[in-house]
């Protein structure tokens, strides 16, 4: 087995290993909770490190479960809704990055999002003042949903999920 550069190479014994779990947002009653999980869980180290991207702006529980399954449709309670991890580049491409980085290190991946947001008019001056708004996010990054019975046993290998939604919006009331 060989790391991405190819430098190393070796075997890594299964105990070494633990599946990746994810909860959705609508598990959570609070956005204190929803915080608190982000924050704590493993599975997480990606949406920390986008959360960093916008160091002024409050995480919506409630606008992160209106929007987890990826449709950016109706969203009670709050107006001018972007999707944040689908905005047009310089290209004139769909930015996408997070699909396309999946499996890299978390740095590079938030790197090359980070460029994106900015090339979309999104700078991080502009993120920095993005306080009136509230941030729906939710990765789950080819990880397990999990279970009310806790960790997943072995028959939920074919369980893993992927989803990258990253949305901004202002709320009509709190």
């Amino acid at each position: 087995m060989k790391n991405q550069n190819n430098k190393k190479q070796g075997l890594v014994w299964s105990g070494y290993l633990n599946k990746a779990l994810a909860q959705t947002p609508n598990q959570f009653k609070s956005d204190a909770k929803y915080l608190n999980y982000i924050q704590k869980v493993d599975s997480q180290r990606l949406t920390r490190a986008i959360l960093k991207l916008f160091p002024n702006t409050q995480v919506s529980v409630k606008l992160s479960s209106l929007t987890a399954n990826g449709y950016i449709g109706k969203t009670p309670g709050y107006t001018k809704v972007v999707n944040l991890g689908k905005l047009p580049s310089s290209s004139g491409t769909i930015a996408t990055s997070l699909w396309d980085t999946s499996a890299q290190p978390v740095n590079s991946r938030v790197e090359k999002f980070e460029r994106q947001l900015s090339e979309a008019g999104y700078s991080s001056s502009i993120r920095s003042k993005m306080t009136s708004g509230r941030l729906g996010i939710y990765i789950a990054d080819d990880v397990n949903l999990s279970t009310r019975r806790g960790l997943p046993t072995k028959t939920d290998g074919e369980g893993r999920t992927t989803v990258y939604t990253i949305v901004y919006g202002i709320p009509t009331r709190d």
